[in-house]
Formats: structure tokens, C-alpha cells, sequence
């Protein structure tokens, strides 16, 4: 759904329809996975050892 929505550069009514939903849907199914996939990424925990 990301790759059809970014990769292909599709609406969210094109994707939707895709998938038998509306865009609305398609739209909180995007979101959600988003969500995530930011939830999983690295976070920078770099700290200066300097004071």
C-alpha cells in the first residue's frame, strides 16, 4: 500500500480502489502504517560526550 501510494505516486483514491475501499479508508490504512513504520525506525541517541 505505501509502495503503490509513494513508489507509484497514486492518489489515495487510486489506491484505495486498488483495494476495494474508499479513499478515506485508504487514507487511515496509510496513515496507520506510517505510524509503524516510525515507530520501528532508529531513533538518534547520540549524546556529545563533551559537557
Amino acid at each position: 500500500m505505501l509502495g503503490a501510494r509513494f513508489g507509484q505516486n497514486r492518489t489515495l483514491a487510486q489506491v484505495g480502489a486498488s483495494l476495494g475501499l474508499t479513499g478515506d479508508a485508504a487514507h487511515g490504512r496509510i496513515r496507520r502504517a506510517l505510524q509503524r513504520v516510525a515507530r520501528k525506525a532508529p531513533t538518534d541517541q547520540h549524546q556529545d560526550p563533551t559537557p
